[in-house]
């Protein structure tokens, strides 16, 4: 009497090594380009779709879209080859940087108000679709600002007690020019020993010597420590255009054995001890050169000797650094006039003017706002604030108050992997990567040399991100860290128990609640305490348990992803939205020099599936994080929209749909014969053909061809001679689909497959 099976109900989705027979009932081997549902149907994926009819193609031929991203706001930014395309649209992209990116390296990148942030060749740019700029931001030159400085390297010894040091006898010899500036550094080794509180600072504040003894006001460096450890750094007082409040330092004075700076310190919330080394001077001088000139004008209200400096401001409000300052100018019941002031680049929207005085009793003893020229052409400006309204408008110039820090510019420091978290835009140094730093707040172009935290050991820190209201913090071999707090003096640094990290810095991908990324051994979810596998159904593949030449593993077989080379990994990239989450890898043991395939995780529905573009690689991933739309781009310089539900077509290539059950158990030495297959099943007039492997796929046999057009029930028998005796069985269904979905259906429907047999009564049971 005849019995049917029902084998249908794979919505738990791949497990392709797990054993074959140890699968659950639920799971199944393959499933490539295909959408499994809660309820067990088997669905053709979506097609993907190219957004720009044309290949992108940059300057010297490269067509390798290696990075991408897409902000609904604003548009794109990819990386094509050596140059950087922007655009609106992803498909209407130009480029807009041109053979910078020499060595074609992947970029990352962060949204921020109105911009993106992204690194290029480890310089950090910002774009708004207008602009494409670095975030270094030189600020106005001025005429007789101080340029060449000297440096004099210390020939005698520190002296002073635990908490005084002075450092002089520096040997200048320089020559008449009127001084400019005055800079001294000295390197700190600090040991911390506890942390009291959440975090500990240290303050170093130097006093200029003159003569022998202290002039001027001193200035202040800090930083600041979030646990015990021993951290060397240097400490920088003044610059080019500082010279400590003491405005008639003369050579003759530097020159003399006497000058130098004494450093005094003071620690809070830790217990530390702190010594100093290495200590220098520089100093500027004036040395003519371009860039504005101040001069005396008609009839004002200005008596007293000034200089000016000029900044520019963007049209946010952020600053640049400012300019040296000019000459100094004496007036009596005068204008000040400013001639040659330069423009900025294609973010300045206005330019600030800045006066400081020089007279005894002057009340400008700092650099106060004089005004403001509201465009970024105007090339004159004519000085006629008085003193006391400058004084009470109040604003001073940045950096220029003891405490506050000047809007410090990024200038080389190569950085990598933007993060916009609490207004400030925070890297990673390349230069010391297991160091972040950071942006004044709402002026992502100011960087003060106190915004800097060394994180943990030696070992790099891979990739940081905003979520939890915290700056989660991933290292490579040194576990993840949290930097908690809103502003400077809460930032709080400690490390979180997981022991799970990544070195993979692309497959770190935020959701609103965890953190999901992959690693060498696996695909995990970091909760903000500890970090958990995602799932177990990939654990010895991820192990290298390569079977990708046995029967059971479709036509284009399912090799292992790599994991021994020291830099492919590192070109891994994942995208997810609530629902969805999509990882891309290279196989092993193929020679690829980039990612190939997709594995896309389900995780509303606990499914794996596999995608495959080929012949087109998935080199870069972004997410619109509106639609949850997914765009990658490929080798051959276009960008698609995957799983595209309304599309009819793909990319002009056809897709592969593949699925294959796991091997069901009929009883180990099987009575039964297997005589017919019934598929219920719509392929729309797409052809799909059967493949049977029998136990564990020692033997096989292709079937007839299915076409039909709506549901059907069609039945294909079993002829092979191992169908009569097999102990288990599984099913495999393979075709090119060129048309993928029409109006958002799905071209393959499965609603089940039933294997149909009967008992062999009064035989010996086979195979024992």
């Amino acid at each position: 009497m005849s019995q049917e099976k029902l084998l249908s109900d794979f919505s738990g989705g791949m497990n392709a090594l797990a054993a074959v027979d140890k699968l659950d009932p639920k799971e199944c081997l393959m499933a490539e380009n295909v959408r499994l549902e809660e309820t067990g149907d088997i669905l053709s994926a979506g097609a993907y779709t190219h957004q720009n009819t044309s290949a992108y193609v940059d300057t010297s031929g490269n067509t390798n879209i290696h990075s991408l991203f897409w902000n609904p706001s604003l548009g794109g930014v990819a990386g094509v080859g050596q140059d950087v395309f922007t655009g609106v649209t992803l498909g209407s992209m130009t480029s807009a940087l041109v053979g910078t990116n020499t060595k074609q390296q992947k970029m990352s990148f962060v949204s921020a108000p109105n911009r993106v942030y992204f690194d290029v060749g480890n310089i950090g740019y910002w774009s708004d679709m207008t602009n494409l700029l670095t975030v270094d931001w030189a600020p106005p030159s001025a005429n007789s600002g101080g340029a060449g400085g000297v440096t004099g390297p210390l020939t005698g010894v520190l002296s002073g007690g635990p908490s005084l040091e002075s450092a002089t006898n520096f040997g200048f010899s320089i020559g008449t020019s009127p001084m400019q500036g005055v800079q001294f550094t000295i390197l700190a080794t600090t040991s911390v020993i506890k942390i009291i509180g959440g975090s500990g600072k240290l303050v170093n504040t130097a006093a200029m010597l003159v003569g022998g003894g202290a002039v001027g006001t001193p200035q202040i460096s800090a930083n600041y420590f979030f646990g015990p450890q021993v951290s060397t750094d240097t400490y920088y007082f003044g610059g080019p255009t500082n010279l400590f409040g003491y405005l008639t330092l003369t050579p003759a004075q530097v020159n003399a054995a006497t000058f130098g700076f004494r450093l005094t310190h003071t620690g809070s919330g830790m217990a530390y001890s702190v010594s100093y080394s290495m200590p220098q001077a520089t100093v500027y001088q004036s040395a003519g050169g371009t860039g504005f000139v101040a001069g005396t004008g008609t009839t004002g209200t200005l008596t007293g000797t000034y200089s000016w400096k000029i900044t520019f401001v963007a049209a946010n409000g952020e600053e640049s650094d400012g300019s040296v300052d000019s000459v100094k100018v004496t007036l009596s019941g005068q204008q000040g006039t400013l001639t040659g002031i330069p423009a900025g680049d294609a973010r300045t929207a206005s330019r600030n003017i800045y006066r400081i005085g020089y007279s005894a009793g002057t009340a400008l003893t700092l650099h106060y706002l004089v005004g403001s020229i509201p465009d970024n052409t105007t090339t004159t400006y004519s000085d006629n604030l008085s003193d006391i309204a400058a004084i009470t408008e109040g604003v001073i110039l940045a950096g220029d108050v003891p405490g506050d820090y000047p809007n410090t510019r990024l200038g080389n420091t190569p950085v990598r992997f933007p993060v916009y978290h609490y207004d400030r835009l925070f890297w990673i140094n390349q230069n010391q990567p297991n160091q972040i730093l950071w942006s004044k707040p709402l002026n992502g172009f100011a960087y003060p040399v106190i915004n800097t935290i060394d994180v943990g050991d030696s070992k790099p820190i891979s990739r940081i991100v905003s979520i939890f209201g915290e700056l989660i913090i991933i290292k490579a071999g040194g576990g993840i860290w949290r930097l908690t707090g809103t502003d400077e003096s809460s930032f709080d640094l400690s490390q979180t128990p997981s022991a799970v990290d990544t070195d993979q810095p692309f497959t770190v991908t935020p959701l609103p609640d965890k953190l999901l990324f992959a690693n060498r051994y696996g695909h995990w979810i970091f909760n903000g305490y500890t970090s958990q596998p995602l799932t177990s159904k990939l654990d010895l593949w991820f192990r290298q348990d390569d079977r990708s030449d046995k029967s059971v593993f479709a036509v284009y077989k399912f090799r292992p992803p790599e994991i021994y080379s020291a830099t492919l990994p590192m070109l891994f990239e994942a995208v997810a939205n609530s629902e969805k989450c999509y990882w891309t890898y290279a196989q092993a043991g193929v020679g690829l020099q980039n990612p190939d395939l997709m594995i896309l995780f389900d995780l509303k529905h606990a499914n794996i599936t596999r995608r495959n573009m080929y012949p087109y690689y998935p080199l870069s991933l972004a997410l619109d994080p509106v639609t949850g739309f997914v765009y990658v781009g490929d080798q051959i310089g276009y960008i698609s929209l995957f799983d595209d539900w309304s599309a009819a077509n793909g990319a002009g290539q056809p897709v592969n749909f593949d699925f294959q059950h796991g091997y069901q158990d009929f009883q180990r030495g099987s009575n039964k014969a297997f005589w017919a297959l019934e598929f219920y099943i719509n392929t729309n007039g797409q052809t799909l053909t059967p493949y049977v492997y029998y136990d564990n796929g020692l033997a096989s046999e292709t079937l007839a061809p299915i076409t039909t057009s709506g549901l059907q029930r069609v039945v294909r028998p079993l002829e092979a001679t191992a169908s009569r005796k097999a102990q288990n069985l599984s099913v495999r269904l393979n075709g090119s689909l060129y048309s993928v979905n029409s109006s958002g259906t799905p071209q393959i429907q499965v609603v089940h497959i039933k294997v149909l047999y009967d008992i062999r009564v009064g035989r010996a049971r086979t195979g024992q």
